[in-house]
């Protein structure tokens, strides 16, 4: 019986509709439209795809879609956003230091049991960030007598603060996704050194995001009035409701959670001398209740420019 033996040197691939396949020199591909090519342009054709797909492109093609989660969750709890698979959240986490700590902290609470008191865990990872603070204070002392903004991201994304308060001196101590507790943590470096007339307290969310209960966090609001006013106690303190953020639109439950906990804050700053509670939601909501997102940045959570300034307009007649 006669082997069919087809020359190496005069073989080509066709590539065709539905594909490409191998055929002998001369047989037609009787699906699609087709091309012959020789196999030199195979095998170039083949090292070019193992160039495309090598570390470094998959390396740029990872990043390019971090960098596209970050520009829609920039210092959200990815791993709670119902939009990210758990890879995505991963990812996303891994490359946020502020993300990274928080989670860092919880594992070290769970693990030995107690918490957010631990010692490396809880506050203890913004101690490098407070340092930071201690040391420009001791280049340039702030004056006492002003007004301090602190609490968690949409404070310390507000750089500008003082331009919306041109009148006043403006000490603005937000720090990364800090939460109630680390606030309240550290009042004794970062608050109190100040001797500040008025405080706005911008913090509660990240409290709530990370499992804390409306009432666990009223306590924590109350337990950082009382250590001030034992020390200040004239000083004004502002607590600034948590908003109407966009992922908690999304579910009844997100919002109902909300306004549990700012209903449970207005009615502690009821019972405070020197305490009032601002309500972010008549102004950050639209007319038909909706989150307004033009007061936001991408990713629904934090402020945009105009969304400080209609915050601006809240506190402005009461500094």
């Amino acid at each position: 019986m006669k082997k069919n033996v087809t020359d190496v040197s005069d073989v080509g691939f066709r590539f065709g509709s539905s594909g490409c396949m191998p055929a002998p020199s001369g047989k037609r591909v009787p699906i699609g439209l087709s091309h012959r090519l020789p196999l030199p342009c195979v095998v170039a054709i083949a090292f070019c795809a193992v160039l495309v797909s090598s570390p470094h492109a998959r390396a740029a093609e990872k990043q390019q879609k971090l960098e596209s989660l970050l520009r829609r969750y920039p210092d959200a709890d990815a791993n709670k956003d119902g939009k990210l698979t758990a890879e995505e959240a991963k990812a996303y986490v891994a490359a946020n230091p502020e993300l990274r700590q928080n989670r860092q902290a919880d594992a070290k609470g769970k693990a030995d049991g107690k918490g957010e008191a631990t010692v490396k865990g809880g506050p203890a990872r913004w101690e490098e960030t407070i340092k930071q603070f201690e040391a420009t204070d001791a280049a340039t002392p702030p004056p006492k007598g002003g007004v301090l903004l602190v609490g968690g991201s949409n404070a310390r994304r507000w750089t500008n603060v003082s331009e919306y308060f041109p009148q006043h001196r403006v000490i603005n101590r937000g720090f990364g996704g800090a939460r109630l507790t680390d606030v309240l943590h550290y009042t004794d470096r970062i608050v109190l050194p100040y001797a500040p007339k008025t405080i706005l307290l911008n913090a509660g969310g990240n409290d709530l995001s990370s499992g804390k209960t409306p009432e666990q966090i009223r306590d924590a609001a109350r337990a950082f009035i009382t250590k001030v006013h034992a020390a200040l106690p004239e000083t004004r303190i502002y607590c600034i409701g948590v908003p109407p953020v966009r992922r908690a639109s999304t579910t009844p439950e997100g919002f109902n959670t909300i306004r549990a906990l700012n209903a449970l804050m207005a009615e502690l700053a009821c019972t405070e001398k020197n305490v009032e509670f601002i309500d972010l939601f008549p102004a950050f909501l639209d007319a038909k209740g909706q989150h307004r997102s033009e007061l936001f940045v991408e990713d629904g959570t934090h402020f945009n420019a105009k969304g400080y300034e209609t915050l601006t307009g809240l506190l402005r007649g009461k500094l």
